[in-house]
């Protein structure tokens, strides 16, 4: 996606959305965080979280993940992480 090919990262992307294997949520928060929808990366980071994958609360720390806590969904994640707001 970083080189300009959307449809190719789209392409990709979409087996693992059909998937239903439940390490997939946080793979794809990962994903979306990389093309900066946070609506979506939110969503599949909470989805990760109800299922208790906790691949989701480490990479929720690193630096690719900035622009979803900077973003209006942090609030929501970091309550249910019991997380301050300001992580950085």
């Amino acid at each position: 996606m970083l080189s300009g090919d959307g449809s190719g990262a789209r392409q990709m992307i979409e087996p693992v959305e059909a998937s239903g294997d439940p390490r997939a949520p946080a793979a794809l928060c990962i994903y979306y965080n990389y093309i900066q929808d946070f609506e979506r990366a939110a969503l599949c980071a909470n989805e990760a979280l109800a299922k208790r994958d906790g691949t989701v609360t480490f990479a929720l720390q690193m630096a690719f993940c900035r622009g979803l806590r900077e973003s209006s969904y942090w609030p929501a994640l970091a309550k249910k992480l019991n997380l301050p707001v300001p992580l950085e």
